[in-house]
């Protein structure tokens, strides 16, 4: 397993790794502008950092934020949530978009070279989860056709690192026991 450096994906909005790496500062390159910032919301922000990759992160962060615009209506809001349960981190990247049928999202959305997009190659949503996965993370969807779809992306805080790990060593003893 290839260990990850600590990445920081919320914060205070004067921390400028916050604000040029996380959550925000993705979703406005993606958007093509700055994000607005919430008063409110960032003085009440937790800081979370995760353990990932970087560019793998934000690689991952743009292709959800780019689909949500593309599958959204001209000028409807893609929402972006992020909240830390004490052992992971869940970005949330929402859209208001056609949504996608249960057989879709069960037997398609993530096989590669199948694409719901005019002219999409189908190797996007494929690709985000592998690369989730390669952080030891898990990336989860929700989707209803004709309300929107959520995507979740779930990765291990930094600070619960050695917590996970001794789980992870407790499970694999044991089953070696048990063998």
């Amino acid at each position: 397993d290839e260990v990850h450096p600590p990445v920081p994906v919320a914060g205070r909005r004067d921390d400028p790794a916050i604000v040029e790496h996380g959550l925000v500062g993705v979703a406005g390159e993606v958007a093509g502008h700055e994000a607005d910032f919430d008063d409110r919301a960032q003085s009440e922000c937790q800081d979370l950092v995760v353990t990932a990759n970087r560019e793998s992160l934000e690689q991952v962060l743009v292709h959800l934020v780019q689909n949500a615009i593309d599958a959204s209506p001209d000028g409807s809001p893609v929402l972006l949530g992020l909240v830390g349960d004490g052992l992971h981190a869940t970005i949330d990247v929402i859209d208001s978009g056609c949504g996608m049928s249960p057989e879709f999202v069960r037997s398609r959305l993530f096989k590669p070279f199948v694409s719901s997009k005019q002219g999409g190659f189908g190797i996007g949503a494929f690709e985000a989860r592998e690369l989730v996965r390669a952080m030891r993370g898990r990336l989860d969807v929700e989707s209803r056709e004709g309300l929107g779809t959520r995507f979740s992306v779930r990765l291990p805080l930094a600070d619960a690192q050695d917590i996970l790990n001794s789980i992870e060593n407790s499970g694999e003893n044991a089953s070696k026991k048990v063998a």
